[in-house]
């Protein structure tokens, strides 16, 4: 198994290790190993163990693996990677709480209702008040969990 995975490398060793897999007709292709999960635990832990090669670390935040090799990623690159992550919250933001306004809007909200729809709009402020000029530094604000 140690020649079909290649290259492992991570941002962060303890949370993933992503890699090159060898498929049945030869390609290499990227695969993200977490600890865990059913498909890349195996390939996690040997990966980890030093059992294909090194595992290359990211020399800070700001950088990516362009195939070959970290690179120091365009800051407008990360900014606008930011972006879209902020976006994609924003729209789970509101998916949230639209059943939950809709309650307070005709009369109905339980008080968990309301106090789950407060959460979100906190969240969703934090979420509309984060500097993504410093980009890749960014402290996400923690989505809630608690949904009616």
């Amino acid at each position: 198994m140690a020649k079909k995975i290649r290259l492992p490398r991570t941002a962060d060793i303890n949370k993933y290790i992503d890699c090159d897999v060898k498929t049945d007709n030869g390609e290499f292709v990227p695969f993200t190993a977490v600890p865990g999960d059913s498909l890349g635990d195996e390939i996690y832990q040997k990966a980890k163990a030093g059992e294909y090669g090194v595992v290359s670390i990211a020399p800070s935040a700001g950088y990516a693996w362009n195939g070959k090799k970290w690179a120091a990623v365009p800051l407008a690159q990360l900014v606008a990677t930011a972006e879209l992550q902020r976006n994609a919250l924003f729209t789970k933001a509101a998916e949230s709480m639209a059943p939950l306004q809709d309650a307070v809007d005709i009369g109905e909200a339980t008080d968990k209702e309301l106090a789950t729809l407060s959460t979100w709009k906190k969240y969703r402020v934090a979420l509309n008040r984060l500097d993504l000029s410093v980009a890749p530094d960014i402290t996400w604000p923690e989505m809630p969990t608690d949904v009616a």
